[in-house]
């Protein structure tokens, strides 16, 4: 999952983001006539570095509105570039905030993101009343929906859709101050409704993220509670059917928004590239003086063309061959001029006259402007990236099973949904890797003395199955790998009850890739987990920076590579706690208390935790010998609690 950035805003004279020195993140456009056409504005961007080079790796806009004209990508120690910057205003009356995201690189290895925003006002040039407010006459939302395959897979945060939507929303935030949403979600299985919550609150997160991306604030956007359907209609490979939605405008029978703003007493002027109307005979040098040339070339790079069309009226006294003139030399006056300034080819150039032709009027007339912005549907395209959604990791299978003698149940909601999602990745003709845990404890089971022979077995007996079931389904092999396991405490009945032993009969089904996931994090190094305890002593503190610092590395593992296996340790001192409970017991609790505490760590923030692999549990009471006089602080060194990653052996 990618990591979710914030906008950070320094308030001094020189702000440092990114690495990159801007003297503003911000840029104020002011008042802008909507008539005037696209407007253009600069962010110089300066390297502070001495030696290192910063390369600008990519950049995205908050909506298809806002372009980027620049080409450099490259900002040498000590220098600047300007990026430039379009808005395009048409059809969008009223305030606007946009954001620039840009991805940047310093030196070799160092990666960052840099936030840049433009704000202002578009106004329309009215003919009558200005003082008429624009209304929106039909406003309709249209939901969006995802089909998640696991309760943890966040890949369609990054969907192009959500921005849309999000769009989409803040006219309801222009117009009304703020805007609720609500989610409904749609599940097969109840036992994910509290994970599911969970996602949910990462979902709200990034909507305030986008929203505030745009220029609002978090409390412009606010939510009603989730409505949870159980619902066995979802398709076979999802986990559930969420949907967000409007909870004032929505419309389920609309796949696109219905946005329609106007006033019907107010006109406005059409986007004329040049409106030349004077008495005075227009020379070329003259009506190119008039018009915005980077308004031609912003369109020029937005279109990779210009189609133009023009109007030329001169007065009747002067006859058709004086309009003829006027139009041929300011034809060839406007090529020769965008031609140095742009190097566009007579293929990418074309101007066609409407009329040239001499009128009643005593005045001079020539109009220019672009073909696309008179169409009634505006057909600009901006070149947009393909969407590139990282796949989200398959979905994983526990149950419990005891002997080898047990079988998987196929029939089951949760094989079910594992089997389908594994079933349409293999249709896609990439292969996977599944590792099978299989657990065993300290209970005994006829015919084994060995628990780690009985781990063995079992494993093995699942194995056959699922390769055989796999062979079948898709005609492949399946690359597999048994990790045994033994874990909990000693058999005995004094202090520990039979569900303290099942809890570790399972088999547990972890799918990974084969291949890179294409996940842009920064590596993590593999090290040891290790907290020391006291009396007092109640499990892991998940608010340690050390133990999230470990946990990272976890989720890194996990997000590239789809599982992570550490080795667990849990050591007891002779020292006597309890007199009616042994130390090996102490030494299992707290081991107990803490692999709770670390799987629902990862499960708050949306990792599978089974995919954190145990391959071996060790408990052991040691030290030296228990003695009254022997002060308790030299004993603290053998109580301790460790989680050790199998990459760091």
């Amino acid at each position: 999952m990618k990591m979710l950035l914030a906008i950070l805003s320094l308030l001094c004279s020189g702000i440092v983001l990114s690495q990159i020195r801007v003297e503003s993140s911000t840029n104020d456009l002011g008042d802008i006539f909507e008539d005037k056409g696209i407007v253009i504005t600069e962010f110089k961007l300066q390297n502070p570095y001495f030696r290192d080079t910063i390369r600008i790796l990519d950049i995205t806009t908050s909506c298809g509105c806002t372009a980027i004209l620049s080409e450099d990508t490259i900002i040498y120690p000590r220098q600047s570039i300007n990026l430039k910057v379009t808005y395009d205003p048409i059809n969008r009356i009223g305030l606007f905030a946009k954001s620039i995201h840009i991805k940047t690189q310093t030196g070799q290895v160092e990666k960052n993101s840099l936030y840049l925003k433009i704000v202002g006002n578009v106004i329309g040039e009215l003919k009558i009343d200005k003082s008429n407010p624009i209304n929106l006459i039909e406003y309709r939302v249209a939901p969006i929906y995802f089909f998640p395959v696991t309760a943890y897979d966040t890949s369609y945060f990054e969907m192009s859709k959500i921005e849309e939507f999000v769009n989409d929303i803040t006219f309801e935030i222009d117009y009304y101050s703020f805007t609720t949403l609500g989610f409904e979600i749609r599940l097969r299985d109840r036992s994910l409704v509290e994970t599911f919550e969970t996602l949910a609150s990462f979902f709200k997160y990034k909507l305030i993220h986008e929203a505030k991306e745009r220029g609002y604030s978090s409390s412009n956007v606010t939510f009603n509670n989730p409505v949870i359907i159980y619902d066995q209609n979802i398709p076979a490979w999802s986990v559930a059917k969420i949907k967000l939605y409007s909870l004032k405008f929505n419309d389920d029978k609309l796949k696109a928004s219905v946005i329609k703003m106007t006033n019907d007493e107010v006109e406005y002027l059409k986007p004329y590239i040049l409106n030349y109307n004077s008495d005075n005979m227009p020379p070329a040098d003259s009506l190119l003086a008039q018009l915005d040339q980077k308004v031609l070339e912003s369109k020029l790079f937005k279109n990779g063309k210009l189609d133009l069309m023009a109007s030329v009226f001169v007065p009747e006294s002067k006859g058709d061959k004086l309009a003829k003139k006027i139009a041929k030399d300011f034809n060839k006056k406007l090529f020769k001029t965008l031609k140095s300034s742009t190097g566009i080819t007579q293929k990418e150039y074309q101007i066609n006259f409407d009329v040239i032709s001499t009128h009643a009027a005593t005045k001079y007339k020539v109009m220019l402007w672009d073909t696309l912005d008179f169409q009634v549907e505006s057909t600009i395209k901006y070149v947009e990236k393909i969407e590139e959604i990282i796949p989200p990791l398959l979905p994983t299978y526990k149950t419990e099973f005891f002997t080898a003698k047990n079988n998987i149940d196929i029939n089951s909601i949760q094989f079910k949904q594992f089997w389908s999602a594994l079933m349409g990745y293999a249709s896609t003709g990439k292969n996977i890797e599944m590792i099978v845990e299989s657990s065993a404890s300290k209970y005994p089971k006829k015919p084994y003395t060995d628990p780690l022979v009985a781990a063995q077995e079992k494993g093995k007996s699942v194995i056959d199955f699922i390769k055989t079931k796999y062979k079948t389904e898709t005609g492949k092999d399946l690359d597999v790998r048994l990790v045994t396991v033994v874990q909990g405490p000693d058999f005995e009945t004094q202090n520990f009850t039979q569900p303290d032993y099942f809890k570790y009969e399972y088999i547990k089904l972890v799918p990974s890739f084969l291949t890179d996931r294409g996940m842009d994090l920064e590596p993590i190094e593999a090290k040891p987990y290790i907290v020391n305890y006291d009396y007092y002593y109640i499990g892991v503190d998940i608010e340690s920076m050390v133990f999230k610092r470990f946990c990272d590395y976890l989720i890194y593992e996990i997000q590239t590579r789809g599982y992570v296996e550490i080795r667990t340790e849990s050591s007891a001192s002779n020292l006597i706690v309890d007199s009616r409970k042994s130390n090996e017991y102490w030494a299992y609790s707290h081991l107990n208390v803490s692999k709770t505490r670390l799987l629902n760590y990862l499960k708050s923030k949306l990792i599978d935790p089974n995919r954190l692999i145990i391959s071996n549990e060790k408990i052991v009471v040691q030290g030296i010998p228990y003695n009254t006089k022997t002060p308790i602080v030299r004993y603290k060194k053998f109580q301790y609690v460790t989680f050790i990653p199998v990459k760091y052996l």
